[in-house]
């Protein structure tokens, strides 16, 4: 059930009355107020509305991960190592904010979008971490 704008939401609180005291759209049941805590109403908004960062929606279809997995995904930089700065460059692959050749290029700070140790394709994330031949014998 999608969440109501505005206006619904300022009828609907008008035409609240004490005697159907529901809250209709809460994860998609009926709810009624007298039965839930600021708290609870809090978290169960919050899941409504909760967006996932736009690196999950692009290596999904590359990788094929299932929704399950990214939560381990996630934890992965703080159980690997206690190292900031091994920690960091681990969150930027996975936010996919480290800067390759191709997003230099894209930029217009570095003149060519080609592999700096192959030199036969584009430097992208996967093509770097994954299809290198350089990358491939670490």
């Amino acid at each position: 059930m999608e969440k109501p704008n505005q206006l619904e939401w300022d009828s609907y609180c008008i035409s609240w009355s004490a005697s159907n005291a529901t809250y209709p759209f809460l994860n998609g049941k009926s709810v009624l107020l007298d039965s839930i805590n600021s708290k609870k109403l809090f978290w169960e908004l919050v899941e409504m509305t909760q967006v996932y960062p736009s690196a999950r929606h692009k290596y999904a279809p590359l990788f094929h991960n299932h929704s399950s997995e990214w939560e381990t995904i996630y934890l992965i930089p703080h159980v690997v190592t206690i190292h900031t700065k091994t920690r960091i460059f681990q969150y930027k692959i996975l936010n996919r904010q480290l800067y390759t050749n191709k997003s230099l290029h894209k930029m217009k700070i570095d003149s060519s979008p080609v592999c700096t140790f192959c030199h036969t394709s584009e430097e992208s994330l996967e093509h770097l971490f994954c299809y290198c031949g350089h990358s491939i014998t670490f």
